[in-house]
């Protein structure tokens, strides 16, 4: 949208900036511009779109920057001092670049929610200070727009039966052609989220530099936060993850959820962690690069000839070289001398993650089936662990997807969620878990016990001070897990094991 000829000189020109998502911008964005257009002062309004994408609830389909473009244009065609412009990544970003390319004695408006402003919102923190600097005059107004995008997004998940309430939505200037359209632009803009991502990888790849030979390769398609494989000039592959569109912290509770933006964070700083003090003996991921601003993760590939332990757990089951090799990584990960600084930021940041585990594990244990004596067994068990002191380097989700077998390698990947606070005992009881769940269903309890017993005891000669308290824990870590693989059947693995 091209804007309207300003009122005053270049040099005390006043734009008021508003930042968002607006996937899909609807009614309230519509009236915040309204307002910001009222203000006496105000020549120009400056509608930003983060180029995040934003998932349709319960689908794996995203709308884009371009499909909210395209429906703010409709919006503002009548009014000729708005214009419309798409981040290269973040709203907020993008909006603060104005104090750094501004005239002095220009004046900029940041609109920002007045909820989200009471909130405690720090996006705009940097403000003073580049105002200070630049010379630009800055200051925040407030707008509330009531609706949120997130429900329109549900009456498009909904389709014909949300079409209605979509409508209710949308800017009272709409003509019913109008509210059609954006109901159509909408749909027919609504892409599968790993084909956005791809793109997004590519652009982060070129500007880098980066020579591939084909094009990136799915991994994970079925999720909405998919990882790719590419091969790189000289014959190198790599898995390149993206969290860039999570939005805050993130939850990751389902197959419908992304995954917390710190995470590939966390995933870089463990990794440098590991390559300097983990034993030569196992296969870790590389980091090649950490692209801050976009999220964006890569990482050599591990055991690029082997296999996941998921695909193969029939035989690994019954593999005693396996089981070896398994307790002996835990046991090397969990004597390894703690980062200086945690892989959270802060000790609390992990303290809160480990927190969160312990909630799930609680609340499995309490809606499970399992008799009073027993729920009350598994608690005080936990309760035992969390009374000492927490500070391991521990994996925190090692389960068969995310341990990769070659011949004479056993691979580690899927750091995402460790730590430098938690239970030692989680990882051990999560691999045990999950081998007596597939055993349990193979019915190959035996053999499966064997090789759990030579994982304990590798793992027990190394670990100082591993004793029958922390494999107790480790059990009950392993009937969670039994309990979130919905196999309720054995309710103590310890009388198997």
């Amino acid at each position: 949208m091209v804007s309207g000829t300003n009122r005053r000189s270049s040099s005390s020109i006043c734009r008021a900036l508003f930042p968002g998502s607006f996937k899909p911008p609807h009614r309230g964005h519509f009236q915040s511009v309204q307002e910001l257009l009222a203000y006496p002062e105000v020549d120009e309004v400056v509608v930003i779109i983060s180029n995040r994408c934003r998932i349709l609830p319960q689908t794996r389909l995203a709308i884009d920057a371009e499909t909210a473009r395209a429906i703010w244009h409709l919006y503002v065609a009548e009014f000729p001092r708005v214009r419309v412009e798409v981040a290269e990544h973040t709203a907020v970003e993008h909006a603060l670049e104005y104090l750094n390319r501004s005239d002095a004695g220009e004046k900029l408006l940041y609109c920002i929610g007045q909820s989200d402003l009471t909130a405690g919102d720090d996006r705009f923190a940097e403000i003073d200070r580049l105002s200070r600097e630049t010379g630009a005059s800055a200051s925040i107004v407030t707008t509330e727009t009531g609706t949120r995008s997130t429900e329109l997004r549900e009456f498009l998940t909904a389709g014909t039966a949300g079409r209605r309430d979509f409508f209710t939505r949308l800017p009272d200037h709409l003509s019913d052609h109008d509210r059609e359209a954006v109901w159509q632009l909408c749909q027919a803009g609504a892409r599968p989220v790993d084909e956005i991502v791809r793109d997004k990888i590519a652009g982060v790849l070129r500007a880098r530099n980066f020579e591939i030979r084909g094009a990136l390769r799915g991994l994970d398609t079925e999720s909405v936060d998919p990882s790719f494989s590419v091969t790189t000039s000289d014959g190198a592959e790599l898995i390149i993850k993206y969290a860039g569109d999570t939005v805050g912290s993130g939850n990751y509770t389902g197959s419908f959820s992304r995954k917390p933006r710190q995470r590939l964070a966390v995933e870089r700083r463990v990794l440098k962690h590991l390559s300097a003090c983990a034993s030569q003996e196992f296969k870790l991921p590389h980091v090649v690069f950490f692209d801050k601003r976009t999220r964006t993760l890569a990482l050599t590939r591990v055991c690029r000839d082997g296999i996941s332990m998921a695909a193969r757990l029939d035989r690994m089951i019954s593999d005693p070289r396996t089981a070896k090799r398994i307790g002996k990584f835990l046991a090397e990960l969990h004597s390894l001398p703690l980062p200086e600084n945690p892989f959270w930021d802060t000790e609390q940041a992990e303290v809160d993650h480990w927190d969160t585990i312990m909630s799930r594990c609680l609340r499995l244990i309490d809606d499970s089936a399992n008799s009073f004596a027993t729920k009350q067994r598994w608690l005080r068990s936990l309760s035992r662990g969390s009374n000492g002191t927490r500070r391991h380097v521990v994996h925190l989700d090692f389960c068969p997807v995310n341990i990769r077998l070659a011949s004479d390698e056993l691979g580690v990947i899927g750091f995402e969620r460790s730590s430098s606070h938690g239970d030692p005992a989680y990882d051990l009881g999560t691999i045990v878990g999950h081998l007596l769940a597939h055993a349990h269903r193979a019915k190959c309890v035996d053999l499966c016990v064997a090789n759990i017993r030579r994982l304990l005891r590798v793992y027990s000669e190394i670990v100082v001070g591993a004793g029958a308290e922390r494999v107790n824990r480790a059990m009950t870590f392993a009937s969670v897990t039994l309990l979130e693989n919905e196999d309720r059947r054995i309710s103590n693995p310890m009388h198997s094991v």
